[in-house]
């Protein structure tokens, strides 16, 4: 597995350009503690993505994009995280991570 220090997204070949960012050299080897990003959503599928991978025991990070001043202005219902996970847990290789995927997909960008 190859991790794209632009994009955060992991890749299974080595290749001179990032496939998901197009960026040159940005590719390395995998390591435990790279954040890979899984996915952006509104806080409502948010909040069913943190239940999924909390039940599926996939560890996760989820980041708020706009900060605490925005997010209380316009309304929390309008802010959109982005779901990070470990290489090992990613979609491509973790069968929970695939499955709580699977669940929540349809019509999000994924990866």
């Amino acid at each position: 597995m190859y991790y794209c220090t632009n994009c955060h997204r992991v890749t299974p070949e080595r290749t001179e350009n990032c496939p998901y960012c197009n960026k040159f050299d940005r590719l390395r080897p995998a390591e435990e503690a790279d954040e890979c990003r899984l996915t952006e959503l509104d806080a409502l599928n948010a909040s069913v993505m943190e239940s999924l991978l909390k039940e599926a025991n996939v560890p996760y990070i989820a980041r708020p994009m706009m900060g605490a001043g925005i997010s209380a202005a316009l309304g929390v219902t309008l802010e959109k995280f982005v779901f990070f996970v470990v290489p090992r847990c990613s979609p491509s290789l973790h069968p929970q991570a695939s499955a709580v995927w699977r669940c929540i997909a349809p019509g999000h960008r994924r990866w």
